[in-house]
Parts: C-alpha cells; structure tokens; sequence
C-alpha cells in the first residue's frame, strides 16, 4: 500500500499484494498517479523502506524528490502513533516476519523506544541463522530445523536435509541472521507437527493459532512456558531455546492444542516482561502493539489484557491492519517529523 498526506489528512490506498509481480508493481504505479490527481496531492517528498531491494524503495528513488529512508518495524509502531496522535515517547513492540534491519540483519521481534522521528532498539529475539534469505518464509521444518539446530537442540530435529542444512549454517552459505517472531511461530507449528508448509503467507502460524484457539475452547490444561532475558548487553536478548526445549520434550505425550495455546501465553508473558524491564530503565509507560503477528487473536487478546492489569496504555491498529498495510501510513508520520 501506498500513503498520500496533505493538510492533515492521510490517505491509505488498497493492498496491492506482492510488487515483485510486474502487474501489480504496474497497477501500483498507475494508482499512485491516479489517485494523486483525484486528491489533488502533488508530493514534495517521498518516504520507502530501508530495504535498498524493494520495488517500492526503488520506485520512489525514480519520483525525483527528496527521499527519507525508515526502518520498518520502525514504521510499524509509528502507524499506531499516528492512528493515536501519540505524541510522548513510546514502548513499541513489532512482531512480523520480515524486516530489514539498520544492522542489515533480518528483524521481527522488535521492542523500540520511539520517539517522534526517532527510535531506540532495546530488545530483540536472539538471532537464528535461517537458510535461504526471503525464499525461508515458504517452509516452515526448513525454519524449525535452523532454531533447533541454533538452540543446540538436535535430538528433537526430525527433517532428513538436517545435515545438509547445518553444513550450509555452518558455512555461512546462503544464510541470514533472523530475530523474527514470525518465523518462531512458524518454527512451533512445524515442531508441534501441525502445518510445516506456508502455502499462503502466514498459513504455519494461522494453523497455530486454530489449534491454540480449539485447546481454549476446551478449557485444556495450559502448559506454561517461558523465554530466557538475557539483559547483560546494552540490547536486551531474548532467547526462545527454554520454550523450545519444553515443547520439543512434551510434544509426545501432550495435547498439541495445549501446547500451542501454552506458546501463545509464553509470547505473551514475554511482552509483558519485557515491556516491565523497558518501563523501569526509561520511565515510558506508553505501549503501542504492531505487525502482522498481532493479527493473532488469542496473542493480542492475552497481551492487552495482562499489560493493562499492570497499568500499561496500551494502543493498536484501529483504523489500518497490523500488518505491512499500515507501513505507509507510519512512513508518512515519521516523514512528517523530520
């Protein structure tokens, strides 16, 4: 989606869907072209992805005006200030599968201070190294097996390419390092031997969900789990081998319902924690929840309630989606910031 702004008023197009497709890179384009005249909005300045590969960084490269460069997740939480007019400072906490890093690293469990214009990474998923770049998001024991591996959880691998795939970590060899909760989600799904192929985009962690949302339904015990913090670095990092290891351990004998719902509430627990350690060190009491992993309902659910029993103001995506369809209109309040 694209974002034109004038006057106060921000106006969002419709969801395109993948512009590395011609036609639709094309019908995006002619949309911007078209719906500019209707608005009567001439922009003097254009805001993308840091991603120096996408289609749309490049298409606006070609605008010829001045170009303001944000960071993704950045972008993401930046979308619920601006739905909110959030002007004080904010814990952001951005979970989605994919997005480029200001390290060049591939980021997805993301808790930012945002500030206006500015952010701050202060937490972040440990990186996993992930075989094969963005071509990893399709299969999800390719995934499983890269955070077993990178948790030094081999005994529970159950994937014949596990060899050849730790050869290729090892070596460095078409390799990225990953922190997204996406790919997490994904990475369970396949543990717990529910869905191991994204078929569509997102269809692992949806196929988590619905076997987290049937355990619920039947009021099944809950498995707790929980993630190591490690806070011995400037960066927070949180480590997801105690919740693999548990559900590796128990997926045998255990309802894999109940221990989807159990990874859910880990996740959830983790927000919270997290965003209680951020609170302390920075004195923002402020949350603002974004990307596509909060289109989990059983996640979101559980995460705005126990944060606001804690006294957290806690604010989502109203008036966009929490996924990539919001990342324009946060591109454009940060644009206007700077």
């Amino acid at each position: 989606a694209f974002c034109l702004y004038k006057n106060g008023s921000a106006v969002v197009s419709q969801y395109f869907g993948d512009l590395e497709e011609k036609t639709v890179l094309d019908r995006y384009k002619e949309s911007v072209k078209d719906l500019s005249k209707l608005m009567k909005i001439q922009p003097n300045m254009a805001v993308c992805d840091l991603h120096p590969n996408y289609f749309s960084s490049k298409y606006a490269k070609t605008l010829r005006i001045p170009l303001v460069y944000v960071q993704h997740h950045h972008a993401h939480i930046a979308s619920v200030m601006a739905e909110h007019n959030l002007k004080e400072r904010v814990i952001g906490v951005a979970f989605d599968g994919t997005g480029y890093g200001t390290d060049g690293n591939i980021w997805g469990g993301e808790f930012l201070v945002c500030n206006g214009s500015d952010f701050q990474r202060k937490a972040h998923l440990s990186y996993t190294p992930i075989l094969g770049g963005d071509d990893s998001m399709k299969d999800g024991r390719k995934t499983a097996t890269c955070f077993l591996i990178s948790s030094d959880l081999r005994e529970y691998i159950k994937d014949d390419r596990s060899d050849i795939i730790e050869a290729a970590i090892k070596n460095n060899i078409n390799t990225v390092l990953s922190s997204s909760m996406g790919r997490l989600f994904d990475a369970v799904s396949s543990i717990l031997n529910i869905q191991h192929e994204n078929h569509y985009e997102g269809q692992c962690a949806i196929e988590l969900e619905k076997e987290a949302f049937l355990a619920k339904k039947k009021n099944v015990k809950i498995q707790r789990f929980q993630f190591s913090i490690k806070e011995n670095s400037r960066i927070i990092e949180i480590d997801p081998k105690p919740v693999l290891e548990d559900i590796c351990r128990l997926r045998e004998n255990e309802d894999k319902g109940s221990l989807a719902l159990g990874f859910h509430y880990a996740v959830a627990d983790l927000i919270l924690n997290v965003c209680q350690i951020i609170r302390d060190e920075e004195k923002v009491n402020t949350v603002a929840l974004s990307g596509g992993v909060f289109q989990n309902t059983i996640l979101l659910e559980e995460a705005l309630k126990i944060l606001r029993e804690k006294g957290f103001n806690v604010y989502i995506n109203r008036k966009v989606p929490p996924n990539d369809g919001c990342i324009s209109l946060g591109q454009t309040f940060i644009g206007l910031m700077r």
